[in-house]
């Protein structure tokens, strides 16, 4: 969670009444994240409104929320699902049970265990998550702060859906 290309801190436990500050997790175990970035967007926009994802917008319209810019407001998402299948891709589904995404991971044997110990993972479905170099940059210009800045581009925008989504573990 506290990756400088997501830019999101700690997470907040509560509220201290008489001061009015955060409270973390300091020593906590970190929520796993997975980041869901398609390959191509798909763009539209009615008259007079705003762009959107037509992915995301499925996302949300089947129970993920919207990621806005400013404070992180993650919540359990009932009926998705993560599994990890057999290759080690990671595969998101729908509470309809259909795939909507598939990501390949590096082998991260931390991730894999905080995502057992949790039972859940923090998920991030977007079309600028900071995941992929944009056709026009190289490797070595993605920066950690060019993917922080395309992510919050993308969560000001209303581009990023979330939610903290049950794993599965199927292998």
């Amino acid at each position: 969670m506290n990756s400088p290309v997501l830019g999101l801190g700690q997470v907040a436990t509560g509220i201290d009444p008489d001061t009015g500050t955060l409270q973390t997790t300091d020593g906590e175990d970190p929520m796993p994240v997975a980041l869901f970035e398609p390959e191509r967007a798909m763009m539209s926009r009615l008259p007079g409104g705003a762009p959107t994802e037509i992915q995301v917008e499925g996302s949300i319209a089947s129970g993920m929320r919207r990621f806005p810019r400013g404070v992180a407001d993650l919540r359990t998402i009932p009926g998705w699902a993560l599994h990890r299948l057999a290759d080690d891709r990671i595969e998101l589904r729908s509470p309809d049970g259909g795939v909507y995404s598939r990501i390949t991971v590096a082998a991260s044997p931390d991730w894999y265990s905080a995502a057992l110990h949790h039972g859940y993972a923090v998920c991030f479905y977007g079309p600028q998550l900071g995941v992929r170099t944009p056709p026009e940059s190289t490797p070595e210009q993605c920066t950690d702060a060019k993917r922080l800045e395309e992510f919050r581009t993308a969560r000001g925008r209303g581009l990023v859906a979330d939610g903290i989504i049950a794993y599965r573990n199927n292998r």
